[in-house]
């Protein structure tokens, strides 16, 4: 072995920036975020399309409706 090498270098969480380390925080919540936006954009489709099958017309009753006598 040679005596002039340098020491081993620091462990890579030790070597951290500030920004490196705010950035590997606030990425998890961010997916999350985006996966969770999508999941309720995708079940707020969902409920539009049930209840416009809820209210389509040829299931409802037809209505006569009568029409007022005619005058001259």
């Amino acid at each position: 072995m040679d005596s002039s090498r340098s020491p081993a270098s620091p462990p890579a969480a030790a070597s951290l920036k500030p920004a490196d380390l705010w950035l590997s925080l606030l990425t998890p919540p961010l997916l999350v975020g985006i996966v969770g936006i999508r999941s309720l954009a995708d079940a707020l489709q969902q409920v539009g399309l049930a209840s416009e099958e809820l209210f389509r017309g040829d299931r409802l009753p037809s209505l006569t409706i009568p029409e007022p006598p005619f005058e001259d």
